[in-house]
């Protein structure tokens, strides 16, 4: 009898895990095919995207091609243009006041009067320099009479 026990034990452990098995087979099958769905979403996904880039490639390549046929026909769109201009008549001379020649600023000449204690106004008329560029010379190269005037100032408030 006992052994009849022990194989029905046996039996019945066989039995275990042959159903472990199977129901880790199951699970491993179910999730093979729930990541190849997932996949084929993401494929699928993925595809769209490049179709959708695709269109726009080409709708691209569709305006690029319509600008290059713009652009080339400008030259020609231009040349009568040209030939206009050419046969005008040149722009009568103009004789109102003469324009006074621009010369490049002469930092020499502000640096010379403003040591000489010009003012920012006749420093910029003189020298052609802009008002900030006079107003700096005028600080860095004008500072002997600056500090005579701070001088004087001081002796007038000590008496």
């Amino acid at each position: 009898m006992a052994d009849q026990s022990f194989g029905i034990l046996e039996i019945l452990l066989l039995g275990a895990r042959a159903f472990g098995l199977f129901a880790a087979f199951a699970a491993f099958a179910w999730a093979l095919m729930r990541m190849r769905r997932e996949h084929a979403e993401q494929l699928e996904q993925v595809l769209g995207s490049q179709r959708e880039l695709l269109a726009q490639n080409q709708a691209l390549s569709e305006r690029i091609c319509a600008l290059a046929t713009l652009v080339s026909s400008l030259p020609r769109r231009a040349e009568p243009l040209a030939e206009k201009v050419a046969e005008m008549p040149p722009p009568p001379p103009n004789f109102g006041k003469p324009r006074r020649q621009v010369v490049a600023p002469s930092y020499e000449t502000a640096r010379r009067l403003a040591r000489n204690g010009a003012s920012v106004a006749e420093i910029v008329a003189s020298s052609g320099v802009a008002g900030t560029e006079a107003r700096l010379l005028h600080r860095l190269h004008g500072g002997q009479q600056i500090d005579q005037r701070i001088d004087d100032t001081r002796e007038d408030n000590a008496a």
